[in-house]
């Protein structure tokens, strides 16, 4: 792939608002006549009073809401018959009010439905504040909008049916650029989430979408997500033998696609798509693309002279239909060439409906009896600013995208394909003026894969694309030159389009679940969007080391620096805390340790290895209040091939009196010498059916350790009788610590984490904090960002039940091993297990 098109994923990282300067205004939870909508029953009562006392309109879409009750019961399809008088009055009242919207849903109350149908209450709610905002569109200059939406975030990941609220308001805000406009997904109680709100919406832009969890606030950075070049012998998901069912028709960026695996690969391949290709002359499907000027009058005037009550706009659009019909049979022609007549069907079928989609399904089953690779890429777009967008075509987009999605959810309900696929859209990092319902959809599909990887144990990924200039959906001029006023020049080209997407189905498949395809036009949108959505770079320390300066003193064989907290380089430091303070972690000590090791050594010597780490002291750091402790780190060299560093600390009072002198926080010996080849991997035992799959508890707020950001490395955790396994992958961007330090620390640490798991327990997780290790042997060294960059699955991690032994393993080759870990239980949590779909 050219440098122009990054792969890229999204991480949650720790952050804190800034406030608004005085005097300038803040809107508040709840301003004074506010209109607020909920869709759960239980908020509207909970928060009744103060919306009346703050004057507030406030409506309910709950179908358990009461008729009597304290909020305006508005239920079912705001243009329904039964509801649309209703709606009308209620629109008419909003417009009499200050332009200051809230809505607040509840995913926890509907969260078990997943991945059935959108609850109607939610739906309702959308579809309300989108008649909000048009009704008042010219009138929110100066206004806000708020969106809450209460969800648990199990495991650490946003509820898919949140995202319709998240990526329907990334794109309002584009559209409403003098309006605040921010949503906040909480697992807080209403009430407090109002508060959290209140902070929010009184605090500088940064952000249109926020995450709070426990005490955390979390916020969204683009991070290179690479994929390594795969191995000579290496295979993909896709082979001659394998069963494809995509949908999206057999046009766009779904023809090209399935071309390029059909050149390759010849798979037996199904398509569903709503457009009939009966009827398509043979004269239409051999024109070229310029023919159309000549053929179109031609068929409009053939279809005057032979049906006289026609109309010319009729004519017009049976021809546009037609046209579009000879673009699919083309290219059913080119898959049929590819892969064999009779291994190419087209099913019509509208996505939208369960039924249709269910039958069509069945009818694949009934020929396959399997399929092995489903590719979701029905798109529809329908480009408009909310204060022209109709519900129907609001309705038409999500209905191809995210409900034709649920619908092959239930579909497959029972016999899974072998992997899912989905067609996102690089949008859901910025948003897009015109797109509300489109990013919306695209933002469900990216957090689907997430939750459904994650949480559910599915094999479900969603490629967010970027633009594709031949093929994609602004490969017309009209498009073209909208997609141009936002800052896109260019894209993908199809050749690089197909060859992305192949690399995506190489195997081993990287664990991350959600990778989208950008160019640096859409990067710089992302960062207009959110301008913290982009890491900053790293300052460089006078001494030409990473973490430390030049020695405060030296001597031949030892030297001592003073080790300072920097709110820039060390900014990681609030995504690793324990019981609400940043800690650093003790595998950080190692990197410490073998810079400041490194300084002792002859030209040529190497760190080789740690032996005898001993850690007694939290090392407490906070980026954005150091406060008044110094650490001193020296180093030592006592013989030949060993240096022993020692990290200590005096506590001083705020004002700078001497309370204790020379705590010890860490003691590691540095090994020094020649490095070991990698040996092979060891073949581990296999666990029987019925090991604990868990969720790593260290993103929820019931840990004390809260772990967030790059130290989010663990999925696919396991535990069985022979110990626990994961597997590792560090999203860090290129000018991150983690990019720049000569081992990888998050390996380490997640090494570290994995015996968690160990003993295996379906009802609690041990958090343990490190004490000692006798050895750690390392034979990859670099950075994480080097290593994740390597190895396309990911690093195999796994913690022996009777050694207590801790291997890192990846491409048959063992990447590093800690020996003799002592890790004492600092506090037992509920055990989060993977929960189960029929």
């Amino acid at each position: 792939m050219q440098a122009r098109n990054t792969r890229v994923a999204t991480v949650l990282r720790m952050t804190a608002p800034t406030p608004l300067p005085p005097p300038a205004p803040r809107a508040g939870a709840l301003p004074p006549r506010s209109v607020v909508v909920t869709g759960s029953a239980r908020i509207a009562d909970g928060i009744a009073d103060r919306a009346r006392a703050r004057g507030a309109l406030l409506v309910c879409t709950d179908p358990a809401a009461a008729p009597d009750g304290p909020a305006l019961r508005l239920v079912g399809p705001p243009d329904a018959p039964s509801s649309a008088a209703a709606v009308q009055d209620f629109l008419d009242e909003a417009a009499k009010r200050p332009p200051h919207l809230r809505v607040l849903v509840s995913i926890d109350e509907v969260a078990g439905q997943w991945p059935d149908a959108v609850p109607q209450q939610l739906t309702t709610t959308q579809e309300l504040l989108l008649l909000l905002v048009k009704r008042l569109s010219s009138a929110m200059d100066g206004g806000s909008v708020g969106v809450v939406v209460l969800d648990a975030q199990v495991g650490g990941m946003a509820h898919p049916y949140g995202a319709l609220f998240t990526g329907m308001l990334r794109s309002l805000a584009w559209e409403l650029p003098r309006t605040r406009v921010t949503a906040l997904v909480t697992d807080a109680r209403p009430t407090d989430a109002l508060t959290q709100l209140a902070e929010e919406l009184g605090s500088v832009p940064d952000w249109p979408v926020v995450y709070h969890s426990g005490a955390q606030r979390l916020t969204e950075f683009l991070v290179p997500a690479p994929l390594s070049a795969p191995s000579e012998a290496a295979s993909t998901l896709v082979d001659s033998s394998s069963v494809l069912l995509a949908t999206g028709g057999a046009r766009g960026i779904t023809a090209a696609s399935l071309l390029g695996l059909a050149h390759r690969f010849a798979p037996s391949i199904w398509l569903m798509g709503t457009t009939p290709v009966d009827g398509v002359p043979d004269e239409y499907a051999d024109a070229s693309d310029e023919e159309e000027a000549r053929l179109r009058p031609a068929f409009i005037s053939s279809g005057l002279r032979v049906r006289p009550g026609a109309s010319v706009g009729e004519l017009n659009r049976r021809f546009t239909a037609l046209w579009r019909a000879r673009t699919i049979v083309r290219t059913l022609r080119e898959l049929r060439a590819a892969c064999g007549k009779d291994r190419v069907h087209y099913l019509v079928c509208d996505l939208g409906d369960r039924q249709a989609t269910g039958r069509a399904v069945d009818r694949v089953f009934a020929a396959e009896g399997r399929v092995d690779l489903l590719v979701h890429a029905a798109n529809s777009s329908r480009s408009a600013p909310v204060a022209t967008k109709s519900l129907d075509d609001y309705r038409a987009v999500l209905g191809a995208k995210s409900d034709g999605y649920l619908n092959l959810q239930h579909a497959f309900r029972g016999r899974p394909p072998g992997t899912w696929c989905n067609f996102g859209s690089v949008g859901i990092t910025f948003g897009m003026a015109g797109e509300t319902d489109y990013v919306a959809a695209n933002e469900l599909l990216a957090a689907a894969a997430r939750f459904n990887s994650e949480v559910l144990g599915r094999r479900e990924f969603t490629v967010g694309w970027g633009l594709w200039e031949e093929s994609g959906f602004a490969s017309g001029l009209l498009e073209r030159e909208r997609v141009r006023r936002l800052g896109l020049l260019t894209g993908m080209t199809d050749a690089e389009g197909v060859a992305a997407f192949i690399d995506e189905l190489t195997l081993p498949r990287s664990p991350e679940a959600a990778p989208m395809w950008a160019s640096p036009a859409e990067r710089d949108l992302a960062r207009q969007a959110a301008p913290g959505t982009a890491s900053l770079a790293l300052p460089t320390v006078s001494g030409g080391g990473v973490l430390l300066d030049a020695p405060d003193t030296s001597s031949p064989g030892s030297a001592q620096w003073t080790y300072t907290v920097d709110p820039v380089r060390d900014r990681h430091l609030a995504d690793h805390s324990l019981d609400g303070r940043p800690m650093l972690a003790g595998m950080t000590m190692l990197a410490l340790a073998a810079e400041a090791a490194g300084v002792l050594l002859a030209p040529g010597t190497a760190v080789s290895g740690f032996r005898d780490l001993v850690f007694s002291e939290f090392v407490w750091a906070d980026p954005d209040r150091p406060g008044p402790t110094k650490y001193r780190v020296r180093a030592v060299r006592f013989d030949a091939g060993r240096v022993r560093v020692v990290i200590q600390s005096d506590i001083l009072s705020p004002s700078g009196r001497l309370l204790r002198e020379d705590r010890e926080h860490a003691r590691i010996d540095v090994l020094t010498g020649t490095r070991p080849p990698a040996p092979a991997a060891p073949k581990e035992p296999s666990d029987p059916e019925g090991g604990i799959r868990y969720l790593d508890p260290a993103h929820g707020p019931s840990s004390p350790l809260r772990l967030s950001g790059p130290f989010r490395t663990l999925s696919d955790i396991s535990t069985g009788p022979s110990g626990a396994r994961a597997t590792w992958l560090a999203r860090v961007g290129a000018d991150e610590l983690f990019a720049r330090l000569p081992l990888p620390v998050l390996l380490l640490d997640g090494l570290v984490r994995t015996g968690f798991f160990v003993p295996a327990d379906p009802d609690k997780v041990r958090i343990r904090v490190l004490r000692s290790i006798g050895a750690v042997d390392l034979y990859a060294w670099g950075s994480d960002h080097e290593t994740a960059a390597l190895h396309r699955g990911g690093v195999h991690v796994h913690c022996d039940a009777a050694t207590g032994t801790c291997t890192a393993a990846a491409d048959g080759k063992v990447l590093a091993r800690l020996t003799d870990v002592d890790a004492p239980p600092y506090a037992t949590v509920p055990a989060q297990t993977l929960r189960r779909l029929p």
